[in-house]
């Protein structure tokens, strides 16, 4: 009997200590729709998630302008990371907006148009040689695109995006972001593909 709870025992202390999260992952996503060969931004978002297996939920807006008229596109998304056996594994789902076939008058009113909700749901292995991943969609007849840029940076326990970090060395910021694209969170801070510092500000990299 002794022996076989000793068994229990250590079976499931290694069970828990596989759960132990020990990364953190920078995620920039952008939503593209397929027209013609061509790609078209819709929306673009950008998260900080551990592999604990805690939803990360995150919102970002964009205004385009549309035959003279200021609009917004919209993308939520939500995230998990678990920590796997041999890889972690991404779950994320969320819905966008995308504005399509707007018709104004000759002095800029809206006529018609159609803003149009988008879903998606999907998860993938994150391969430690990989850091560049897409995955397609339907919705109504026509092809979305999420591509995906995922990198594994130092594992940051009890991740809250207003903690404050203290630096005794440099900052190597690996991940790069344009200009104009969307953001979850103010405060975030990032390179162009220049080298420049671009940050989080009303949900616009700037």
């Amino acid at each position: 009997m002794k022996k076989i709870l000793l068994a229990l025992l250590v079976v499931s202390s290694s069970s828990a200590f596989a759960a132990v999260p020990d990364a953190t992952y920078t995620i920039n996503t952008q939503l593209y729709s397929i027209d013609g060969g061509s790609k078209h931004l819709v929306s673009s978002i950008s998260e900080i998630v551990n592999n604990d297996g805690k939803e990360n939920p995150s919102f970002s807006s964009r205004e385009v302008l549309v035959k003279g008229l200021k609009l917004k596109e919209e993308i939520v998304r939500k995230s998990t990371v678990v920590k796997g056996d041999k890889v972690d594994i991404l779950n994320y789902s969320g819905t966008a907006t995308h504005v399509r076939g707007v018709k104004t008058s000759d002095d800029g009113k809206w006529q018609s148009g159609d803003i149009q909700t988008l879903s998606f749901n999907d998860k993938m292995d994150l391969r430690k040689d990989k850091n560049a991943y897409s995955s397609s969609f339907n919705v109504d007849g026509k092809k979305y695109l999420l591509e995906m840029n995922v990198n594994k940076i130092d594992y940051i326990a009890n991740l809250n995006p207003d903690q404050k970090v203290k630096m005794e060395d440099f900052v190597y910021l690996k991940s790069s972001q344009e200009k104009g694209e969307g953001c979850s969170t103010d405060g975030m801070a990032s390179k162009d593909k220049n080298g420049d510092i671009v940050k989080c500000s009303d949900g616009v990299w700037k």
